[in-house]
């Protein structure tokens, strides 16, 4: 999180990841007495139901029913991406870029957007029941992933898409290789397969 970003003078780690290590403060093979490991419910801050959900399955008995991904997060809550549900799904397809608080396009291009990146349910289980960073047109900065704060907050990252030569972004969706999404983004920016959403994203 924001307080291990370099130089981290407070030597600050997570109890068993510092990031995307394993390790952390307990050591990788740490076990409670009940047998499990650290199960991290990452955000900033984190989701009321992803903590309460966790602390049910523990007081039921049922916490071993629990399924965790690499980094130990409950995968009910950390396997859709948080673009899933974003109402500016169709402007990413489109690669129709947007602006803070402007309805229509995707902030992914320009604004530094995480959501194709970022494993939460922040579009599935929304904030107060009503809804979400990118629902209203904030662009998501990927507090659920163990690279958070992402670029460690270099001058000029955030809130604003890191490019090579001005043009291609550093980061790419997950599960993209790199060349493969950067002719394809160019392809759909001169022809659009779909001109009605370019129309109504204006």
């Amino acid at each position: 999180g924001i307080p291990a970003v370099p130089p981290n003078p407070s030597e600050s780690t997570g109890m068993q990841f510092h990031k995307q290590k394993i390790g952390g403060f307990l050591g990788a093979n740490y076990r409670s007495k009940g047998g499990l490991p650290v199960i991290n419910i990452p955000g900033c801050p984190a989701h009321p139901d992803w903590i309460t959900q966790i602390l049910v399955a523990i007081s039921v008995g049922r916490i071993k029913d629990v399924l965790i991904d690499e980094y130990h997060r409950p995968k009910t809550f950390f396997t859709d991406f948080v673009q899933t549900g974003c109402p500016n799904v169709n402007n990413f397809a489109q690669k129709i870029d947007g602006h803070f608080g402007k309805r229509g396009g995707c902030l992914f291009y320009e604004v530094g957007c995480r959501g194709p990146m970022t494993r939460a349910s922040c579009n599935r289980i929304l904030w107060n029941r009503q809804s979400s960073k990118t629902r209203v047109n904030h662009p998501c900065l990927g507090c659920t992933e163990p690279g958070f704060p992402h670029h460690d907050l270099v001058k000029g990252s955030v809130f604003k898409s890191l490019k090579y030569m001005g043009v291609f972004p550093q980061d790419v969706p997950t599960g993209e290789g790199r060349l493969k999404y950067y002719l394809r983004a160019g392809w759909e920016k001169m022809l659009p397969t779909n001109k009605k959403i370019q129309e109504t994203s204006k």
